[in-house]
């Protein structure tokens, strides 16, 4: 750890406290840029023109989404939900049936239960934190699809084989409308799709059609790579004391005071630290200007 010790621009100013400098630094930047992405996306809803729907009305009430806040309009790509303590459902203008609607209402309601919002929250402070580990980045783009697949698995394991055919045929309907160009949604928010990519659906499709333990592989993704990622940053961190223990309190405890040691600059580099006019030990330029800092100092040519 000398090396983090080592002083710069005078001795005032570290290695350590440089690179705990850009670390922080890091940490505002990434923070900062989710705030922005925040309020810009809270701007762009205040600015979406909203629309009446008999039929999303009626589904609704039929499903008595009493707490869940739907709102439809044509500025809205696809659907998706978001709110940590109350739904709120934005719904593009979609021709599909009252099934299909209630399908992927049930969708939305369903990552707003799992808590996804406050899953990826968590996981943004995680990367806010540790934005140096490249393993955080890799699998912050997946965490999209991960809970896409666990709220397909969770909404599906009880229907029959009607039910998933309905949600399937659902699916394609809603992509297929959706806007080629859809802008991204903010992290606190979850979308009926937020991928056309054809691989996705048919992953998410095969998953939808299995049955067993497959509909719980997404939660043990989630688990594991979480624990992964905190298992590997741990070995990344070091913490500190604030400051350096006495010199009376180094080496086991045994007595090193400026009454009964001293250190002796050698011609040759060397710095050795004596106890009681014996030589105890050799220690390096850092540890004299930190650990040994009030003890006596002498050189080949005598006191200074």
């Amino acid at each position: 750890m000398d090396f983090f010790n080592r002083p710069l621009f005078a001795g005032t100013v570290s290695i350590g406290h440089i690179l705990l400098a850009v670390w922080i630094a890091g940490s505002l930047v990434v923070i900062a840029r989710v705030g922005i992405d925040l309020y810009n996306n809270r701007a762009q809803r205040k600015r979406y023109r909203v629309m009446e729907s008999i039929q999303a009305n009626a589904v609704a009430e039929r499903m008595r989404l009493k707490k869940a806040r739907i709102i439809i309009s044509p500025d809205v790509d696809i659907p998706y939900v978001t709110g940590l303590f109350r739904a709120h459902i934005y719904l593009p203008v979609l021709d599909i049936s009252d099934g299909a609607l209630e399908m992927v209402l049930k969708h939305e309601l369903t990552h707003f239960y799992l808590r996804d919002a406050w899953i990826k929250i968590f996981y943004y402070l995680l990367s806010a934190l540790f934005w140096w580990n490249p393993i955080v980045h890799i699998f912050q783009k997946e965490l999209d699809r991960v809970l896409e697949l666990r709220c397909d698995a969770a909404l599906t394991k009880r229907m029959d084989e009607e039910g998933k055919t309905t949600y399937l045929e659902t699916i394609l309907s809603v992509v297929k409308n959706a806007n080629a160009n859809m802008q991204p949604l903010h992290l606190s928010s979850s979308a009926f799709s937020q991928t056309r990519s054809g691989s996705f659906l048919i992953q998410r499709f095969e998953l939808i059609i299995a049955s067993g333990a497959a509909p719980n592989l997404p939660r043990q993704i989630v688990t594991i790579g979480l624990v992964c990622i905190l298992f590997i940053a741990s070995f990344m961190v070091i913490i500190q004391p604030a400051g350096f223990p006495d010199a009376g309190e180094l080496q086991g405890g045994y007595p090193i005071t400026p009454d009964n040691a001293y250190v002796m600059i050698c011609n040759d580099g060397r710095i050795e630290l004596y106890v009681d006019d014996q030589l105890f030990m050799e220690i390096t330029e850092a540890q004299l200007n930190s650990y040994f800092a009030d003890i006596p100092k002498l050189n080949r040519e005598g006191g200074y």
